[in-house]
């Protein structure tokens, strides 16, 4: 009797220590949208230059993880280093954060960005 319940409260501790969430599919797959405009433009694949910025600005803001490409008057990763290292640290970003991550989180990040850019403008 004692090895059961012994079992049974080994078994609780495991179940109650596991870290548990709920990942938002939607803020997911806009997440690995917008990795993916940076990897096809990165392949060289037709991609519309709007698009692009969005997506290095999305990834910028959204993580926090500011990009290494330039996306003014020029475009693009100097080097592939440069390229592997943005995409490993959102990936990274994203495993660690992806029980936060939802579309609240996207939002409110980005207003904030909004907030700011227009308050520098004044």
């Amino acid at each position: 009797m004692r090895q059961l319940i012994l079992v049974f409260i080994v078994l609780t501790m495991t179940c109650c220590n596991r870290k548990q969430c709920s990942v938002d599919l939607t803020a997911k797959s806009d997440f690995e949208h917008q990795l993916n405009i940076v990897r096809s433009f990165q392949k060289g694949k037709a991609t519309y230059v709007e698009d692009y910025r969005y997506a290095l600005f999305y990834l910028s803001f959204t993580t926090g993880l500011f990009t290494k490409a330039d996306y003014s008057s020029t475009i693009g990763y100097e080097t592939r280093s440069d390229f592997k290292k943005d995409m490993k640290a959102w990936q990274d970003w994203y495993k660690k954060n992806k029980c936060e991550f939802n579309q609240n989180y996207i939002d409110s990040v980005l207003r904030e960005h909004k907030n700011s850019m227009s308050t520098h403008r004044h």
